[in-house]
Protein backbone atom coordinates (compact mmCIF):
# COMPACT_ATOMS: atom_id res chain seq x y z
CA UNK A 1 0.00 0.00 0.00
CA UNK A 2 1.30 3.88 -0.81
CA UNK A 3 0.43 6.17 2.01
CA UNK A 4 -0.70 9.60 0.13
CA UNK A 5 -1.17 11.31 3.27
CA UNK A 6 1.70 13.88 3.49
CA UNK A 7 1.53 14.33 -0.58
CA UNK A 8 -2.19 15.24 0.06
CA UNK A 9 -1.60 17.52 2.80
CA UNK A 10 1.01 19.49 0.38
CA UNK A 11 -0.58 19.44 -2.29
CA UNK A 12 -4.17 21.07 -0.46
CA UNK A 13 -2.74 22.80 2.67
CA UNK A 14 -4.41 25.76 2.86
CA UNK A 15 -2.46 29.10 2.22
CA UNK A 16 -0.66 30.51 5.78
CA UNK A 17 -2.70 34.02 7.00
CA UNK A 18 -0.60 36.98 7.28
CA UNK A 19 -1.44 39.80 9.14
CA UNK A 20 -2.60 42.96 6.93
CA UNK A 21 -3.61 40.43 3.97
CA UNK A 22 -7.01 38.94 4.10
CA UNK A 23 -8.41 37.11 1.77
CA UNK A 24 -12.51 37.44 0.30
CA UNK A 25 -13.45 33.80 1.24
CA UNK A 26 -12.54 34.43 4.54
CA UNK A 27 -14.23 37.57 5.42
CA UNK A 28 -17.39 35.89 6.28
CA UNK A 29 -16.12 34.26 9.03
CA UNK A 30 -13.87 37.32 10.26
CA UNK A 31 -17.22 39.75 10.49
CA UNK A 32 -19.19 36.40 11.85
CA UNK A 33 -16.26 35.96 14.65
CA UNK A 34 -15.64 32.62 13.46
CA UNK A 35 -12.27 33.85 13.32
CA UNK A 36 -10.89 35.62 15.29
CA UNK A 37 -7.35 37.22 16.12
CA UNK A 38 -6.78 34.65 18.44
CA UNK A 39 -7.12 31.92 16.20
CA UNK A 40 -6.32 33.43 13.15
CA UNK A 41 -2.86 31.61 12.69
CA UNK A 42 -4.37 28.06 13.22
CA UNK A 43 -4.29 25.71 10.28
CA UNK A 44 -6.45 23.13 9.86
CA UNK A 45 -5.31 19.99 7.33
CA UNK A 46 -7.21 18.88 4.56
CA UNK A 47 -9.72 16.79 4.08
CA UNK A 48 -10.56 14.77 1.10
CA UNK A 49 -14.01 16.34 0.76
CA UNK A 50 -11.69 19.54 0.73
CA UNK A 51 -10.26 17.91 -2.68
CA UNK A 52 -13.48 16.35 -4.31
CA UNK A 53 -14.59 19.79 -4.38
CA UNK A 54 -11.24 21.27 -5.81
CA UNK A 55 -11.30 18.90 -8.34
CA UNK A 56 -15.18 19.29 -9.41
CA UNK A 57 -14.23 23.27 -9.50
CA UNK A 58 -11.31 22.47 -11.84
CA UNK A 59 -13.81 20.40 -14.34
CA UNK A 60 -16.41 23.45 -14.44
CA UNK A 61 -13.20 26.13 -14.69
CA UNK A 62 -11.91 24.08 -17.69
CA UNK A 63 -15.49 23.65 -19.72
CA UNK A 64 -16.03 27.58 -18.61
CA UNK A 65 -12.27 28.51 -19.86
CA UNK A 66 -13.50 27.08 -23.61
CA UNK A 67 -16.76 28.94 -22.91
CA UNK A 68 -14.24 31.91 -23.27
CA UNK A 69 -14.86 32.67 -19.06
CA UNK A 70 -11.81 34.04 -17.72
CA UNK A 71 -10.84 32.15 -14.69
CA UNK A 72 -9.69 32.76 -11.00
CA UNK A 73 -8.51 36.51 -11.80
CA UNK A 74 -7.05 37.73 -8.68
CA UNK A 75 -7.53 41.39 -7.42
CA UNK A 76 -6.11 43.19 -4.53
CA UNK A 77 -7.54 46.27 -2.94
CA UNK A 78 -5.83 48.45 -0.21
CA UNK A 79 -7.60 49.37 2.57
CA UNK A 80 -4.80 52.20 4.27
CA UNK A 81 -2.57 48.94 6.46
CA UNK A 82 -4.48 45.83 5.14
CA UNK A 83 -5.09 44.52 1.87
CA UNK A 84 -8.18 42.47 0.61
CA UNK A 85 -7.27 39.52 -1.98
CA UNK A 86 -10.15 38.20 -4.20
CA UNK A 87 -10.35 35.28 -6.52
CA UNK A 88 -12.84 34.79 -8.73
CA UNK A 89 -13.87 31.53 -9.90
CA UNK A 90 -15.13 33.05 -13.19
CA UNK A 91 -16.02 35.91 -14.70
CA UNK A 92 -17.21 36.86 -18.50
CA UNK A 93 -19.30 39.99 -19.62
CA UNK A 94 -19.73 41.61 -16.37
CA UNK A 95 -20.86 38.66 -14.63
CA UNK A 96 -19.01 36.68 -11.99
CA UNK A 97 -19.66 33.00 -11.03
CA UNK A 98 -18.90 31.79 -7.61
CA UNK A 99 -19.11 27.73 -8.19
CA UNK A 100 -20.07 25.74 -4.92
CA UNK A 101 -20.19 22.38 -4.53
CA UNK A 102 -21.81 19.25 -2.49
CA UNK A 103 -20.35 16.07 -1.23
CA UNK A 104 -23.47 14.74 -2.32
CA UNK A 105 -25.58 14.16 -5.42
CA UNK A 106 -27.83 16.58 -3.88
CA UNK A 107 -29.36 20.12 -5.73
CA UNK A 108 -28.90 22.84 -3.36
CA UNK A 109 -32.15 24.64 -3.48
CA UNK A 110 -30.39 27.97 -2.40
CA UNK A 111 -27.06 29.48 -1.44
CA UNK A 112 -25.87 29.42 1.97
CA UNK A 113 -25.57 33.11 4.18
CA UNK A 114 -21.85 32.38 3.17
CA UNK A 115 -21.83 31.98 -0.19
CA UNK A 116 -23.99 34.96 -0.41
CA UNK A 117 -21.73 36.84 1.31
CA UNK A 118 -18.63 35.92 -0.66
CA UNK A 119 -20.55 36.63 -3.81
CA UNK A 120 -21.50 39.90 -2.74
CA UNK A 121 -17.85 40.78 -1.56
CA UNK A 122 -16.29 39.70 -4.89
CA UNK A 123 -18.62 41.88 -7.15
CA UNK A 124 -17.59 45.03 -4.82
CA UNK A 125 -14.15 43.98 -4.91
CA UNK A 126 -14.14 42.96 -8.82
CA UNK A 127 -16.83 45.80 -9.74
CA UNK A 128 -19.00 43.70 -11.37
CA UNK A 129 -23.08 44.54 -11.86
CA UNK A 130 -23.87 41.10 -11.15
CA UNK A 131 -22.86 37.50 -9.36
CA UNK A 132 -24.19 34.12 -9.71
CA UNK A 133 -23.63 31.42 -6.76
CA UNK A 134 -23.97 28.63 -9.21
CA UNK A 135 -23.77 24.47 -8.31
CA UNK A 136 -23.16 22.02 -10.82
CA UNK A 137 -25.24 19.84 -11.53
CA UNK A 138 -25.97 16.58 -13.99
CA UNK A 139 -29.56 16.44 -15.41
CA UNK A 140 -30.34 14.30 -18.13
CA UNK A 141 -27.09 13.33 -18.77
CA UNK A 142 -25.71 16.89 -19.15
CA UNK A 143 -23.25 18.73 -17.01
CA UNK A 144 -24.57 22.11 -16.28
CA UNK A 145 -24.53 25.19 -13.52
CA UNK A 146 -27.49 25.89 -11.97
CA UNK A 147 -27.78 29.28 -10.16
CA UNK A 148 -28.56 28.85 -6.87
CA UNK A 149 -28.67 32.94 -6.04
CA UNK A 150 -28.22 36.24 -7.93
CA UNK A 151 -25.78 39.27 -6.01
CA UNK A 152 -26.15 42.74 -7.28
CA UNK A 153 -23.34 44.87 -6.21
CA UNK A 154 -24.18 46.83 -3.26
CA UNK A 155 -21.38 49.28 -2.46
CA UNK A 156 -22.38 50.63 0.16
CA UNK A 157 -22.50 47.63 1.89
CA UNK A 158 -19.17 46.93 1.05
CA UNK A 159 -17.81 49.34 2.84
CA UNK A 160 -19.37 48.93 5.82
CA UNK A 161 -18.37 44.93 5.95
CA UNK A 162 -14.75 46.49 5.38
CA UNK A 163 -15.10 48.75 8.33
CA UNK A 164 -15.11 44.94 10.23
CA UNK A 165 -12.31 43.87 8.88
CA UNK A 166 -10.77 47.14 9.77
CA UNK A 167 -11.37 46.37 13.85
CA UNK A 168 -10.64 42.75 13.46
CA UNK A 169 -7.07 43.89 11.99
CA UNK A 170 -6.53 46.33 14.82
CA UNK A 171 -7.41 43.68 17.11
CA UNK A 172 -4.77 41.25 15.42
CA UNK A 173 -1.92 43.71 15.52
CA UNK A 174 -2.51 44.30 19.00
CA UNK A 175 -2.11 41.09 20.03
CA UNK A 176 1.16 39.70 22.21
CA UNK A 177 3.87 38.60 20.40
CA UNK A 178 3.85 35.28 21.31
CA UNK A 179 0.38 34.65 20.55
CA UNK A 180 1.13 35.31 16.93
Amino acid sequence: MIDLSQAFEKIYASHDRTIGRYYASEIWAIANHYVRPENFFEKKPPTIIQATGIWKHQMVQECLKLMSYEIEPKKEKQFGEWILVGKADAIKDHEGLEIKTTNSLSVMSHAKPWHIYQARILASLFEIPSWFVVQPIVSYGKLQLKAISKIKRDDEWFTEEMQKVEEFHKKLKALPQWQI
